[in-house]
């Protein structure tokens, strides 16, 4: 249950840290033309980003929610 609680965190951590390394962030997701969803890359990555992260935190509480219990 530990690691898997673990490598949550770490996802989590890391789809975060693309959204505040410019370098990272700038280079790779700053693109107009693949469209997704009718969004520019760079829009649909920052909506999809905050969605995982979101699920993710949510799935960590619900974890540490059980444990308590």
């Amino acid at each position: 249950m530990k690691k898997q609680k673990l490598s949550l965190v770490i996802l989590a951590l890391l789809l975060i840290a693309t959204l505040v390394i410019p370098p990272l962030f700038d280079g790779v997701f700053n693109r107009i033309e693949p469209w997704v969803c009718g969004m520019p890359f760079l829009i649909f990555w920052l909506v999809a980003v905050n969605i995982m992260v979101a699920v993710i935190l949510f799935v960590l509480w619900l974890m540490d929610r059980n444990q308590e219990a």
